[in-house]
Order: structure tokens, then sequence, then C-alpha cells
């Protein structure tokens, strides 16, 4: 999972250096895209009438990293605040800050659960000496029908949109050989725009469908070489559809 988060931050530390303050993928209007301002702050996920609004994940300049919901272009609902000191949050949001019950996990092992009212904790409800290890099922949030983070055995783990159950919606999957996906999923497979990148850091960025590339996009090798074109069933087929 840290392996795959340094190359997360990899990904949109190469993208700053293409183009400030533009949307450099997707549609940022009402879709999904990524976003760079000259800031170096980034988003990459939902957006609605130009608002972030959905699922998403903002990356910060000093390496704080938000995955979660989003509605009127503030953090609003469940979501996870990763600090670049090793600190976490996980749990409700409301415009901007941490509103409603969440758990807040120091880098010293400690942990604080409680109720809590515009970013400060108003009432703890229950503390540890030390973190719990992560065991494999629903970690938090709402893996049914909502926004949840989900653990197997294999120690992957998907943060993201649910829908009856499957990984529906916009999401980001860790996979356990640290590549990573963040994008679009339709009853449990990737579906629609999303970025696929390798342990490598060799990556795909485009359309997918049941899990392949398929459709419009971009191959980019490591060696800084790019293919442009379309894909089918996951293969690429060349500068025009088949």
């Amino acid at each position: 999972m840290k392996k795959s988060l340094i190359l997360f931050m990899l990904l949109f530390s190469f993208t700053l250096l293409k183009a400030q303050s533009s949307c450099e993928f997707g549609n940022c209007s009402n879709g999904f895209g990524l976003y760079l301002w000259d800031s170096g702050e980034k988003y990459l996920g939902d957006w609605y009438n130009e608002m972030r609004s959905g699922t998403g994940a903002y990356i910060y300049p000093n390496g704080d990293i938000y995955i979660g919901q989003f509605s009127n272009d503030k953090r609003n609902g469940k979501g996870i605040f990763l600090w670049s000191d090793g600190d976490k949050y996980e749990g409700d949001w409301k415009d901007g800050t941490q509103n409603g019950y969440g758990t807040y996990y120091s880098s010293d092992g400690s942990m604080k659960y409680g109720s809590w009212v515009n970013g400060t904790i108003d009432q703890v409800l229950s503390t540890s000496p030390t973190t719990p290890k992560e065991s494999s099922g629903c970690l938090f949030g709402d893996c049914g029908n909502g926004f949840g983070v989900w653990l197997w055995e294999s120690n992957s783990k998907y943060m993201g949109n649910w829908v009856n159950g499957k990984r529906d919606g916009t999401g980001i999957y860790f996979y356990d050989d640290a590549s990573f996906y963040i994008g679009e999923y339709t009853d449990d497979a990737r579906t629609g725009l999303g970025i696929f990148t390798w342990p490598d850091n060799e990556r795909f960025e485009g359309y997918w469908k049941s899990g392949q590339q398929d459709g419009y996009g971009t191959y980019y090798y490591k060696d800084g070489s790019t293919k442009s074109g379309y894909w089918k069933d996951g293969s690429y087929v060349g500068t025009s559809p088949k």
C-alpha cells in the first residue's frame, strides 16, 4: 500500500510538470477529469457544473492527500485525509472540515474516535494506544451502497463508490503488486475514463470497458515515449477505431 501511494504521488508530480491551471485529462466540467492548479494542487475525480462533486482525490503540494466525497467544490460526505507526516483521519466531512463521526490515527500509533465539529473533536468515544492491524473486509464507510474502503486478503484495497455491493462510480484500486487504478467503474469492472499505473511507472490514460482498455487513450512508457490511439479488448488497434 505504501509503495502504491508513492507511485500515486509520482503520477501527479509528473503531470504537474506538463501544465498548470488547466484540465489535463477527461472532462472537468461535467464528468471525470484531472485538473492542475498553478499553486501545485491537483484534483482527479468527478465534476459537476465545473465544481468538484462526487468522488475524487485531492493532492496538496506538501504531500497531503484527501480521498473521498465532494459536493459544491468542498469535502462533503465520507472521506480519508492522509497527512504527509503519517497522521490519518477517516470519517465524516462537511463544508471542507471534519463534521460528524470519525477516527484520527496518529503516526505514533495512537487513535481517537468520536464526534467532530468544524474540524475539532467534540466528544471522544474511544481511544487506543496502538492502531489495530487491518483485516480483510469493509474497513470504513458503506461498501454496499455509498463510499467505502474494502481490503482483500491479498492486501489489495479499493477506496470509492459502491452500488449493491459492487464497485460502481469513481474509485481508486491499489493492487498488491503496487500498481493502481483511479477512475470509473461499472458493475465491479473498470469502465469509463481512468488511469492505470504499473509498478515500473508506465501508465495508460483513457477509456476502459469491462476491465480492459477499450476506446481512445494514451500509453506512457517509462523511457518517456508515448503511444496514442484506440484500444479494443485491451489491445492497441491503431490511430483509428476498428
